[in-house]
């Protein structure tokens, strides 16, 4: 954080602040610090430990304040379910990862171009997997909503700072219904639910 802190200084400190113009196209890379998340099931819990995300994607900017853009993200971390499971206390522990592909959304409030901290705030949707050695993939349907401040200088890096709530559906066994003498399986389904913070440093390459 304390290196963040001083990238945010010097990039506040490079002659005048502008915003993105329309048609400007920025790489940008993320880090973050995700919280640790307890996921509830029918028979017991999987808890997800704490830990590192990382990525990177592709920004367009419509105008000075608004943009859409396309990410990956990826989630290492310790994985733990406990449960009873035929009388029995079952735990279980292992390794795996979360990982996001995205569109979304970013709104800035500034149109004049002329502060030098812009909040922003915006959203994104798209497909989650959950993988582990021990385990088959989950994929299912992944969200996340952020808001935070940019700074940028008059080149072409930027920085952002953010907190980010991230959301992804999985699949946790199968409910089974009996109607006029058939036997039906309907998928029974759990969230996993994620808040963080950290920084999104861009980089324009198109204007």
């Amino acid at each position: 954080m304390k290196k963040i802190a001083v990238l945010a200084v010097v990039l506040l400190g490079i002659g005048s602040v502008n915003a993105q113009q329309q048609g400007t196209v920025t790489l940008f890379a993320n880090a973050g610090y995700t919280l640790e998340e307890t996921v509830p099931y029918d028979f017991g819990d999987l808890k997800i430990k704490d830990g590192l995300q990382w990525g990177g994607g592709l920004e367009y900017y419509l105008s000075n304040y608004n943009s859409v853009e396309f990410k990956y993200n990826r989630f290492d971390s310790d994985f733990t379910f406990s449960g009873i499971f035929d009388g029995d206390n079952l735990v279980q522990r292992g390794s795996g990862s979360i990982q996001t592909y995205m569109l979304g959304y970013n709104n800035y409030f500034v149109k004049d171009g002329s502060k030098k901290a812009v909040p922003f705030i915006g959203g994104s949707i798209g497909l989650g997997i959950a993988d582990s050695p021990d385990i088959s993939a989950e994929t299912g349907f992944a969200w996340d909503v952020r808001v935070g401040v940019k700074m940028k200088g008059s080149g072409p890096v930027s920085l952002k700072l953010q907190a980010y709530l991230q959301s992804m559906l999985t699949t946790a066994g199968y409910d089974y219904w009996n109607y006029y003498g058939y036997t039906y399986a309907v998928p029974d389904y759990s969230r996993i639910l994620q808040f963080g913070f950290g920084a999104v440093i861009g980089f324009d390459v198109k204007k």
